[in-house]
């Protein structure tokens, strides 16, 4: 398996987002052009966290399934994980967490 077939998806998925999408009336008209036209993209895509004044790379992200307009190739993104493409990474161990908040004796 090629490094970017990990990250695409197969055509039951893309067909999966496009129902999905549909079926919360997410299938308006493209904000750039106009038109209704969309095409779902064929990769999940990295959206990054911002942090100011510094370039993290490989640092946290979300993953992003997106949707391409046909006209003008205006790019809508969707988080990946509720769409069901991507699974959530699995929470870690609660002796491995960070603790939430302190409790005072």
């Amino acid at each position: 398996m090629a490094d970017d077939d990990k990250f695409k998806l197969t055509q039951e998925q893309r067909n999966h987002i496009a129902e999905f999408l549909t079926q919360k009336n997410a299938r308006h008209a493209c904000p750039a052009c106009g038109t209704n036209n969309w095409l779902v993209g064929e990769h999940v895509i990295r959206g990054e966290l911002f942090t100011a004044g510094t370039t993290l790379l490989g640092g946290p992200a979300y993953p992003l399934a997106f949707v391409v307009c046909q006209n003008c190739f205006f790019v809508r993104p969707h988080l990946a994980i509720p769409l069901g493409v991507v699974a959530p990474d699995p929470e870690p161990p609660a002796e491995t967490k960070a603790p939430t908040e302190q409790v005072s004796g």
